[in-house]
């Protein structure tokens, strides 16, 4: 199925929270283009990047739920 995730910028740091989550999580920068999400740790996110703006992005799992993509929405 699908979820919606939305990555927002709070303060100085990015955040994620899926639709069905109250709390947001800190994504924790691993460079290029990388975050762990505090509250995931074994999960990792990458963005792909064109003309500076995330377009969309991998969430990978090491266990049954392996990689899901999210593409940006208007």
């Amino acid at each position: 199925g699908t979820m919606a995730i939305h990555i927002f910028e709070e303060g100085d740091q990015l955040m994620g929270r899926p639709e069905n989550e109250d709390e947001p999580s800190v994504l924790t920068p691993l460079g290029e283009h990388r975050f762990r999400p505090v509250m995931a740790r074994e999960a990792l996110i990458r963005f792909s990047v064109e003309d500076d703006q995330a377009i969309n992005f991998s969430i990978a799992f090491p266990d049954e739920r392996g990689t899901m993509m999210a593409f940006r929405r208007p």
